[in-house]
């Protein structure tokens, strides 16, 4: 995170408050500028963070003095008893703390954890990362057991934990460098947590409800909300008055196949357009005559209609599929709509036709993990497992490689040399930002591509974009960029399409609803980069945050 307004050191912020005074720190947190509260807020974060570090160190040496007090009182016989000093050991930290036992294991587990990371470990008690973040990094970190590849490992991750990114698209980064380090080693580790991990629980809540908790594979799951998400998009309008995790539940209950439940749209409009026709409940009507009247045969005049009042509801003779024959007399009459019974609303042969394959994009040069479109990176083993069935499709990942787009009527070259000359710089120096693509909005283009001029991009610009970017590209946030909105980096003119931001790849970014909300509010102006980094600046205080692809 690059600030360029100016910033309040720790000590300087600390020194505001008397620490001991609530109502006079208080009031004079009232009365900060909004130049000021960003930088103070972000100093006294910094001074959390390194207060944090250090109680988690002293935790653990509360334990250390536990274990050894035992070890010299109570020495370890059996395995029931080793077992019992660490449960003792966390007690005691949790007492002393006045936090959770399972908090107390936490804290011990982490500093344990970073005796073989000093890298990380220094950072942590410097305050650039929170508690929870750090360990995100260690667990995914702590499978590696080369010491070449964990120094080069712990090098790497620093440098992706310093951005403004989700925990889960850090955690997303690092999973797919591990991968990537050692793919087999990687593929073992998903077969051992399957066999100890997979499992699914029903447990009681509260009012007449219930919890259900799945760990199952990741395309498995992708599957299920997927089913889910498409399920409540084609039978609910936006008129329904009724939250969406109540329609999760609904479309849950008909996905699994439960008696009589099927998703309706609640909007209470008889012509709403997401309504289905449900066959109706069958009700027995001893007064119906269930004969059926032969056809007149070819040429001998017709069966004239009785009176409408006579009429029943009884259906013409049931056809032979592929033609116009009668049925054989030896074959029962069928029963008429009415009273067959409703068909399950989804059979397993519908599943499969309707469903949305799942997407893997995958490198063609073999360098890269494959990545799960809506869970991230996989090992290549898991990718080929599943590309067996019917479930997945597969993406090349594209390039990001200006100077190709170099066509009659473009002109890129400028931006392609730039974007060249700054990746040549060495990785080990200060290169600072790559440089800004075009302010204009137009991507480079000299004249505009047949798509630019229209504000909706087409699907295979969409699928470009979502999958060179991954993630929401707001600050701090890590929706998938599958789920998320395109919009302009600069603004769309629906007046004069030519004149404002065009539908080009170097003007559109992913974001998620609530993001694309924020983001016309205009509290960070983004700015786009050859790289597709994303520098947003607070117009108000001058900071200004990078975001990069997930």
């Amino acid at each position: 995170m690059v600030a360029t307004a100016t910033a309040t050191t720790g000590t300087d912020a600390a020194s505001m408050f008397t620490l001991t005074d609530p109502d006079a720190d208080y009031l004079r947190l009232q009365r900060l500028s909004s130049t000021e509260v960003d930088s103070v807020a972000e100093s006294l974060q910094r001074d959390e963070y390194r207060l944090m570090a250090r109680k988690v160190f002293a935790a653990n040496r509360i334990a250390e003095h536990t274990l050894d007090q035992m070890i010299v009182t109570a020495p370890i016989t059996t395995g029931y008893i080793a077992r019992q000093v660490d449960k003792t050991a966390a007690s005691q930290v949790a007492i002393a703390l006045n936090v959770p036992p399972k908090v107390a294991r936490e804290w011990m587990w982490l500093a344990l954890a970073l005796a073989d990371w000093p890298g990380i470990r220094a950072a942590f008690l410097d305050g650039r990362w929170s508690f929870s973040r750090t360990s995100t990094m260690v667990a995914e970190l702590a499978v590696l057991t080369d010491p070449e590849v964990r120094a080069f490992a712990e090098v790497r991750a620093i440098t992706l934990a310093d951005r403004p990114t989700a925990e889960r698209t850090l955690r997303n980064q690092i999973a797919e460098m591990v991968i990537a380090l050692d793919p087999d080693a990687a593929a073992e580790r998903r077969k051992d947590f399957a066999e100890s991990a997979q499992n699914v629980t029903v447990t009681d809540e509260a009012h007449g409800h219930v919890n259900v908790h799945a760990t199952v594979p990741a395309e498995v799951g992708l599957f299920l909300a997927c089913r889910i998400r498409e399920l409540i998009t084609e039978r609910v309008c936006s008129r329904d008055p009724r939250p969406m995790g109540r329609l999760r539940v609904e479309a849950l209950k008909e996905i699994q196949g439960m008696p009589g439940e099927v998703l309706q749209c609640a909007c209470g409009d008889e012509f709403c357009s997401r309504g289905i026709p449900l066959p109706p409940v069958p009700q027995p009507d001893p007064e119906l005559d269930l004969d059926y009247a032969p056809r007149a045969e070819s040429g001998a005049d017709p069966v004239p209609n009785p009176p409408r009042d006579q009429r029943t509801t009884t259906p013409p003779i049931p056809q032979r599929l592929g033609g116009s024959d009668p049925a054989p007399e030896h074959q029962s009459p069928r029963l008429p709509v009415a009273l067959v019974p409703p068909r399950s609303p989804i059979t397993p042969r519908q599943s499969i036709a309707r469903q949305s394959s799942l997407t893997v994009i995958t490198d063609p040069a073999g360098i890269a993990s494959p990545r799960l479109v809506g869970y991230g990176a996989i090992d290549p083993q898991h990718w080929h497992d599943i590309a067996a069935g019917q479930l997945v499709t597969r993406m090349d990942a594209p390039e990001l490689d200006l100077p190709e787009l170099d066509d009659p009527g473009v002109e890129l070259a400028a931006i392609g040399r730039d974007l060249a000359a700054w990746q040549t710089v060495d990785v080990g120096a200060d290169r600072g930002p790559a440089p800004p693509v075009d302010p204009t909005g137009h991507g480079g283009y000299a004249v505009a591509p047949r798509e630019a001029l229209r504000y909706r991009p087409p699907e295979w610009l969409r699928d470009k974009v979502v999958a060179l970017d991954k993630i929401c590209r707001y600050p701090g946030c890590g929706r998938d960029a599958s789920a998320c909105e395109l919009d302009h980096v600069v603004k769309f003119d629906h007046a004069d399409p030519a004149s404002g931001g065009w539908t080009v790849e170097f003007n559109l970014m992913p974001l998620c609803r609530a993001d694309h909300q924020r983001k016309h509010l205009g509290l960070w102006i983004p700015t786009m980069l050859t790289d597709r980094a994303i520098v947003w600046r607070n117009p108000l205080t001058g900071k200004t945050v990078t975001t990069f692809p997930g």
